[in-house]
């Protein structure tokens, strides 16, 4: 089969590079949907390991930063950064707290307001499970030289703002990213 057709490389089914340089940015495009496939699969692991789903560790990481800039959260803010109804938040939170993770308290001054943060233990937990893995992938990430480092900041960045501008212009779902799945 030739380049370009369906059922060739899946990737050349999205590009055709022209020329070397073009080639080698396919390989860097075919290094991060790897490591995307295996970052999904880890997060995967990691969300039936702590029996949650993937808007349940999203809120668990907004209200840890929250707690780490020693900022008070209220379910109202949690539901817009989250973008989700005030009562998927409700049931949300809810889950959390029999879980063990969350907490909601009543504001001190406005009782109307919950405010969330984390039960005591919940770090513990959260540090067991994910700890040796996050102390891995930091290792790794140290182990390059600072040129390396900026290069792939640089990168990433791009590629971040890259997304950002397609999912602000309308083109997000639908389609192909720039790994080249739709």
């Amino acid at each position: 089969m030739t380049q370009g057709t369906p059922g060739a490389d899946a990737d050349s089914y999205w590009y055709e590079p022209a020329d070397d340089g073009e080639a080698a940015g396919l390989e860097v495009l075919r290094a991060l949907r790897r490591y995307r496939d295996a970052e999904s699969g880890m997060q995967r692991r990691t969300r039936d390991d702590m029996d949650m789903n993937e808007t349940d560790l999203r809120a668990l990481r907004l209200v840890i930063r929250a707690e780490q800039e020693h900022r008070e959260l209220s379910s109202a803010e949690l539901a817009r950064a989250l973008d989700i109804s005030t009562a998927a938040t409700t049931k949300l939170v809810a889950r959390l707290v029999r879980t063990g993770y969350l907490s909601r308290a009543p504001h001190p001054v406005d009782r109307r307001v919950q405010l969330i943060g984390t039960q005591p233990g919940a770090h513990t937990r959260i540090r067991e499970t994910l700890g040796r893995m996050h102390r891995e992938m930091l290792d790794v990430a140290s182990d390059l030289g600072p040129g390396e480092q900026r290069a792939i900041v640089g990168f990433l960045d791009r590629m971040s703002d890259l997304y950002d501008a397609a999912q602000a212009a309308g083109a997000g779902g639908r389609t192909a990213d720039a790994t080249g799945t739709a």
